[in-house]
């Protein structure tokens, strides 16, 4: 990773315990910085729709799921 000076990967340490699941974990660990200001933007605005969410009372139940990659391998290679 670049330098690492917004300490990103001292951040996704700190998020790994509240993981879950496989998926979760993988889809962690290939987390990185923004390379420009629209996806930024765009993670910004995920991240608020969540809080968003989670703050109106009506926060989704989250459970571990199965990890459904050998599925999507499947699928992929019958196109």
């Amino acid at each position: 990773m670049r330098n690492d000076l917004l300490e990103f990967s001292a951040l996704k340490e700190y998020i790994k315990p509240f993981v879950s699941s496989e998926i979760g974990l993988s889809a962690l660990s290939g987390l990185s910085p923004s390379d420009s200001w629209e996806d930024a933007r765009y993670r910004l605005a995920l991240l608020q729709e969540m809080i968003e969410l989670m703050n109106s009372g009506n926060s989704p139940a989250i459970a571990a799921i199965s990890d459904i990659r050998p599925l999507l391998s499947v699928i992929e290679g019958s196109a």
